[in-house]
């Protein structure tokens, strides 16, 4: 049994491995054609203002790896203890505690991230308007993926890498087909591309709500949460 169960997990990492490499190759190769269609699309000062303006909301995207990296390992020794009702626990404490830092984060960007766009960055005057929507959606999708958090932490602690380079995938595609759908609309280009970013979002959150919720029953709500559970999260994602 203890044999069959190390080919198993032998088999498991490197079919685990093989699914992301595979995903890394594609997402390279479609990432590279999309900076060129892309810059075609916008136009070189469209791209800058784009670029400029997106860059002020990526400056906090570093928040998702490190928080999806210290719930993905609470989850999985939960799920390796096979608690469940532990599993709830975490799972309605990382959703808490993810809505929560969306306000905060909200407040931030609302005040101090519009005056910064408006005051600092040099934009023409005539892009301006279309600059704050861009600005807008931006921070709207890094919301999304803020939320999502909790959800891709069980898809990882779950080794289902499958699922995240299927989910992966379909994001670039569909930032790709609105690269390329550029102009082809009767609406500013920059504010097109924001609008299909945010669309993007809302695709893959809605793919893993669906995913986490379908089959996994052990990631439901309660509202029996220790105070213990909320600092041992936030503890060791801020070390």
């Amino acid at each position: 049994i203890v044999h069959q169960q190390s080919v198993h997990k032998t088999k498991r990492i490197f079919s685990n491995s093989l699914v992301l490499f595979c995903r890394m190759l594609l997402l390279t190769l479609i990432n590279l054609l999309s900076v060129r269609v892309l810059l075609k699309g916008l136009g070189i000062e469209d791209y800058g203002i784009y670029n400029a303006v997106a860059g002020l909301v990526c400056t906090a995207t570093f928040i998702v790896t490190v928080l999806t990296d210290g719930m993905q390992r609470f989850y999985s020794i939960s799920l390796a203890e096979k608690d469940s009702q532990q599993t709830h626990v975490l799972f309605s404490a990382s959703i808490h505690i993810v809505v929560v830092l969306a306000i905060l984060l909200t407040l931030v960007f609302e005040s101090v991230g519009s005056w910064f766009l408006n005051t600092f960055l040099t934009i023409p005057c005539n892009r301006l308007q279309a600059s704050n929507i861009v600005f807008q959606l931006s921070f709207f999708s890094f919301i999304i993926q803020i939320v999502q958090i909790p959800f891709m932490a069980t898809v990882f602690a779950n080794e289902k890498m499958g699922w995240y380079a299927l989910f992966s995938t379909v994001e670039c595609l569909l930032r790709f087909t609105f690269a390329l759908l550029i102009g082809h609309f009767a609406m500013d280009n920059m504010v097109f591309y924001a609008t299909g970013y945010f669309f993007t979002s809302v695709v893959v959150f809605s793919l893993y709500l669906i995913e986490i919720w379908g089959n996994h029953p052990e990631c439901r709500l309660t509202r029996h949460i220790e105070k213990d559970t909320y600092k041992n999260l936030l503890s060791f994602s801020g070390w």
